[in-house]
């Protein structure tokens, strides 16, 4: 039988301070409603395919989004000590498609400062794993490992990253999501607007540079698309008149793939 939190534990509210956002670590009864109402979705994307996060409110509103689908309605008495756990951030890790064929499955999920040592790894708290199944083209089916990974509420900071670690690799981002930094490997294709000469789909080599008509060599690694963008602008105006530049970056397979927080609108 599942214990369910008495209505006055929900009267403490606190807030984690992020650069974008408040996250809730523990729900006022205004919040509770609030999360029962909610239409916006109840799990945060970490990157596409990849994983998302969750929070205590962003918990009661997954949970009430499935009962509604379910033409049911959550009452304020059916929310459990697992929907809230104040203090905790619960991290879904999924299987996926291997580079390969077949399916990888996850094998770790870490929290690790952006550029920092390994050494500084924050491992969950505790972890739960799932089966999940994929079937191919032909109908063939395939069993993968998922990981929920449980973490203190304080690793959810946009200057942290999550690594997820599959034991093959992995397509996991067919375009890079927000925030991304370029590493050995990706494809950027790189636009100059009006000068079809000048644009051009470049691998990163090892050494995180890439060719480029004009400029030669244009270090990226480590950087964003828009980094990327505002360095090759720069680098042009010795060469052309107000340069607009478009980047794409389609990154390489991995199987320890990272992604940051997303915290804007959280709670």
């Amino acid at each position: 039988m599942t214990r369910r939190l008495p209505i006055s534990v929900l009267t403490l509210f606190a807030f984690v301070s992020t650069a974008h956002a408040q996250v809730a670590a523990q729900l006022s009864p205004e919040n509770i409603t609030e999360a029962l109402r909610a239409e916006t979705p109840g799990c945060y994307l970490l990157a596409p395919a990849i994983g998302c996060f969750t929070t205590p409110y962003s918990r009661v509103v997954g949970k009430a989004q499935a009962q509604r689908r379910r033409y049911e309605e959550l009452a304020r008495t059916d929310i459990t000590n697992d929907l809230i756990a104040p203090g905790e951030l619960h991290v879904y890790a999924m299987a996926h498609d291997a580079a390969a064929g077949g399916v990888a499955s996850v094998e770790a999920v870490v929290i690790l400062p952006r550029g920092s040592d390994p050494k500084q790894v924050l491992r969950p708290s505790r972890t739960f794993e799932a089966t999940a199944e994929f079937k191919n083209l032909m109908g063939a089916s395939f069993q993968g490992k998922s990981i929920v990974a449980v973490f203190p509420l304080s690793a959810l900071k946009g200057s942290n990253e999550v690594h997820i670690v599959f034991d093959r690799p992995v397509s996991a981002f067919k375009n890079a999501p927000p925030g991304y930094k370029t590493k050995a490997g990706d494809v950027l294709e790189v636009t100059v607007l009006g000068h079809n000469d000048l644009s051009a789909k470049r691998t990163v080599d090892s050494e995180g540079n890439i060719a480029s008509p004009l400029l030669d060599r244009v270090g990226v690694a480590g950087l964003s698309d828009d980094e990327i963008r505002t360095r090759i602008e720069k680098l042009l105006k010795d060469y052309l008149v107000r340069p607009e530049v478009m980047v794409s970056i389609t990154p390489v397979p991995c199987d320890d793939c990272s992604a940051q927080f997303t915290l804007d609108n959280v709670k």
